[in-house]
């Protein structure tokens, strides 16, 4: 009998180490463990976290999408699965170790109306700290958000994202800059959009009404706690958009910055820190004097427990510390070669985001089927490429105005070059 057992054990403990074996062969190493956590390198190692959602993951190096293929595009690394607690969900941990994933395109081929578009997908009982988000672009039909899509009894703490996107084209129902809705005891802290349009069933004809519903700069909407968070962002839809969370259905927002440079929304349901309150608790939140609702400056209704927060005209250190409450002593610094505002300790102009751009003079979007440029001198080189650099049309401005044609859908990105310094803009048709 004692043999027997033996024998079993020793099975069982040799399957489990070709197991672990062959899951090692998907990493950089590692064995997914608290202690020693799977290690991701390459795009390919971090697409594979989908085949061990309840593992630790450390990232070892910045990873750029840019050249990645996928047939039929980016899915979510976490997916909906049959219920809570699902095998399907994301609920490991993954520790960015201050690296930036960039150029990323959440879009599967021919279905603009997926649920939970993101990098992450649904989060439930995970961790995703200490990392950097620069041009990524989600597009889908409900639950949006960049990082994560549908986002449960997680912690999401020290994101920072830059210069992407977050189109919700489907359904119209739940975009935010870092999450899509958010349930049970999510806690969402130190965390900042910069620079990105979130927007919820945008109008497809020049002067139509926007249709969607719960846009957040940080968080589309639900319960969550969110603390320590700013956002720059533009934030457009019809109902329940705020700058920082559009839909407040029991959250508790505190000690939270709105920068945003638009916010767009039916007035009755759309502020500067929370879109709607349907419960929950909101206090000592702020709002710069130049932040804009439907392209106006807030002066009523405002208050540190309203949902368009206090007004605040100048940010210098002693504000963000002594009114904010943001912890310079271990997770945020002011860095003016990083950036005008706020950004984490561990980001240098080297690792991370080089440069957070001053608002461009330029406006970009589509009008008509075509690219309409504004807010030139005349003499700046305007073209437009697709996604793989390959250049569509290029002209010399001469006028304030330009108008470039687009020959099909998709995304185009156009670049504006005046005195030797080129900005770029991702949009579309």
């Amino acid at each position: 009998m004692k043999k027997q057992i033996f024998t079993f054990c020793a099975c069982v403990a040799i399957g489990q180490w070709m197991a672990a074996q062959e899951t090692g062969d998907l990493y950089a190493g590692g064995s997914g463990t608290r202690t020693d956590p799977y290690l991701i390198e390459t795009e390919e190692q971090f697409d594979a976290i989908r085949e061990n959602r309840a593992a630790y993951f450390k990232l070892m190096a910045d990873l750029d999408f840019s050249s990645y293929v996928k047939e039929g595009g980016w899915w979510p690394l976490g997916e909906w699965g049959a219920g809570d607690g699902d095998a399907q969900r994301f609920s490991g941990t993954f520790d960015g170790n201050g690296h930036k994933i960039s150029n990323l395109l959440a879009r599967h081929e021919g279905d603009d109306g997926a649920h939970d578009m993101s990098i992450f997908g649904v989060v439930d009982g995970g961790t995703i700290r200490n990392l950097l988000i620069d041009n990524v672009t989600v597009v889908g039909g409900g639950r949006l958000g960049i990082l994560s899509g549908q986002t449960r009894n997680a912690t999401i703490e020290q994101i920072g994202v830059m210069n992407s996107s977050c189109s919700n084209i489907g359904t119209g129902s739940n975009a935010g800059g870092v999450t899509g809705p958010c349930a049970g005891t999510t806690t969402i802290i130190n965390c900042y959009t910069v620079d990105c349009t979130i927007s919820a069933a945008s109008p497809h004809e020049e002067g139509a009404e926007w249709t969607g519903d719960a846009v957040g700069g940080i968080t589309s909407s639900g319960q969550a706690t969110i603390m320590y968070c700013y956002s720059t962002s533009t934030v457009e839809g019809k109902t329940n958009i705020g700058g920082i969370i559009g839909a407040n259905d029991g959250a508790t927002v505190y000690n939270c910055l709105s920068l945003n440079k638009n916010i767009v929304g039916e007035a009755e349901v759309t502020h500067r820190i929370v879109g709607k309150r349907n419960g929950g608790d909101v206090a000592d939140n702020y709002a710069h004097s130049s932040v804009l609702v439907n392209g106006a400056p807030v002066t009523e209704d405002v208050g540190l427990s309203m949902d368009n927060g206090e007004t605040v005209e100048e940010l210098t250190e002693s504000f963000y510390v002594d009114e904010l409450y943001f912890d310079f002593d271990e997770v945020w610094t002011l860095d003016s070669n990083i950036s005008p505002y706020p950004v984490f300790k561990w980001q240098s102009s080297t690792s991370g985001i080089s440069e957070i751009a001053a608002e461009s003079p330029f406006k970009v979007y589509v009008s008509g089927g075509n690219v309409r440029v504004e807010g030139l001198n005349g003499g700046e080189t305007v073209s437009v490429y697709t996604l793989d650099g390959v250049l569509v049309e290029e002209m010399k401005a001469v006028g304030n105005e330009e108008t470039l044609s687009l020959p099909g859908s998709g995304f185009y990105v156009v670049t504006v070059l005046a005195n030797g310094k080129a900005e770029s803009f991702k949009v579309l048709k």
